[in-house]
């Protein structure tokens, strides 16, 4: 008999143990939501910043046949769009780095994991995760430098008598800039599908999946 209720104590600690080895991985999952929830304002931020890019296109389209005053106009749009959108890419740069610091707080609470399965699916979630932050940084220093590219275009055109061909050198080097670009944004797209397909094992291991 006393066998049989040590037997039974001992599978209950077994089972004690079991409901409570998520414990470190759900303060670490909670973290890395609050992480997520910190970059919602991307979502905002990415519709305005394609108006903008948009209305750019729209204005630099009218520039062929244009009077030199309505060149200079349009130039000033474009000086003050640019600055708008410079303004965009602060705000979200800020944002990454509000979720970045969560989320970098959040790796402490790693060292309390066990279970080794456990252990592995976190370490690789932050060995994406990390590189998703790396990337992101590197396309916003990318878009800067698309701005001051375009920037110095759009001042050269608000001189009394632009050199169009000058101009056209700057807009192929502006062009350049947004093919790269438009290269790595597709490729950090899917790099954010790879983190959340992580991010998902993590969930499906608290919800005993």
């Amino acid at each position: 008999m006393k066998i049989v209720k040590l037997f039974l104590a001992g599978m209950l600690a077994l089972f004690l143990a079991a409901c409570n080895n998520t414990e470190a991985l759900e303060r670490f999952a909670t973290d890395i939501d609050k992480s997520v929830k910190a970059e919602s304002q991307l979502q905002d931020i990415g519709p305005e910043l394609q108006k903008l890019e948009s209305e750019k296109v729209e204005v630099f389209n009218t520039l062929e046949k244009t009077t030199p005053e309505k060149f200079r106009a349009a130039a000033d749009k474009l000086l003050k769009n640019t600055e708008e959108r410079s303004k965009l890419i602060e705000q979200e740069i800020k944002a990454m780095e509000h979720s970045q610091e969560i989320y970098e707080s959040s790796k402490s609470k790693t060292k309390d994991i066990e279970d080794e399965q456990q252990k592995k699916t976190v370490t690789e979630f932050i060995k994406v995760n990390d590189n998703k932050f790396k990337k992101h940084n590197d396309l916003m220093n990318s878009y800067k430098e698309i701005l001051k590219a375009e920037k110095e275009v759009f001042t050269h055109m608000k001189e009394p008598q632009p050199d169009m061909k000058n101009i056209n050198k700057k807009i192929e080097v502006v062009t350049k800039k947004y093919e790269t670009f438009h290269k790595d944004t597709n490729s950090y797209a899917n790099l954010l599908k790879v983190v959340n397909n992580h991010k998902e094992k993590i969930t499906d291991i608290l919800n005993g999946k």
